[in-house]
């Protein structure tokens, strides 16, 4: 689960951002509307958490930005600016929360965690691959009705690779999707996970396997 943390006081973003990866998630982030833009527009986000004052302009401009480029988002402004008539014009350009700083991280995840109960208008089915099951709502993947347990990285790249089982996915795209812009990945970072991975489904009898496609990519396919 990708979040992007738009916020320009790097004290914050740092505290912030490494908190929410304590949590499970994969943070991005951006210090101005530019660099969001630019990310918004490489990857799909869980929630994209906006501060309001930033160096190149007000946060919510993001808002109307993905409205106008057709782009799907959940939107939680974490501002200091506190007044009713500020958290009305967030909300009413449609943010789906607003948070006023200082707070609490507890809180902020407590509300992330509430946003993501409410589906965007483009909702990615269950996928069931084998014996594995997706299930969006909970993005948790399930191995017949028990849970699957697998570590964060491993369950973002199954989730990636059921949802386009017997397509092969370039090794480009799954470490975009997976690794956040400042994670730093060496050249068997990708391969380590999937090994461990592949060990993981096959002592699972979970009924499919992991092919690489050498020079392009991996692609998932039922047994």
């Amino acid at each position: 689960m990708r979040i992007l943390l738009v916020e320009d006081e790097p004290d914050i973003a740092e505290t912030t951002g490494e908190y929410l990866k304590k949590q499970g998630f994969i943070v991005d982030v951006a210090d101005s509307l530019r660099f969001a833009r630019e990310a918004i527009r490489s990857c799909q986000y869980e929630v994209v958490i906006l501060d309001r004052m930033l160096p190149d302009g007000d946060g919510v401009e993001l808002i109307r930005f993905c409205q106008q480029q057709g782009l799907v988002n959940r939107f939680l402004v974490l501002s200091a600016m506190s007044q009713l008539n500020d958290k009305l014009a967030g909300l009413s350009l449609g943010a789906d929360d607003y948070i006023t700083k200082p707070f609490e991280p507890q809180e902020l995840l407590a509300r992330i965690r509430v946003a993501m109960r409410h589906p965007l208008k483009v909702v990615d089915n269950n996928v069931k691959v084998g014996r594995l099951r997706y299930d969006s709502g909970s993005h948790n993947i399930f191995l017949d009705d028990e849970l699957f347990l697998l570590s964060r990285r491993e369950l973002a790249i199954l989730v990636l690779l059921m949802k386009r089982a017997n397509r092969v996915i370039a090794r480009e795209a799954i470490e975009q999707a997976v690794y956040s812009f400042d994670d730093d990945i060496t050249s068997n970072t990708l391969e380590s996970h999937m090994s461990r991975l592949r060990k993981k489904l096959l002592q699972a009898d979970a009924g499919v396997s992991i092919q690489t496609v050498r020079g392009v990519g991996y692609l998932l396919k039922a047994l």
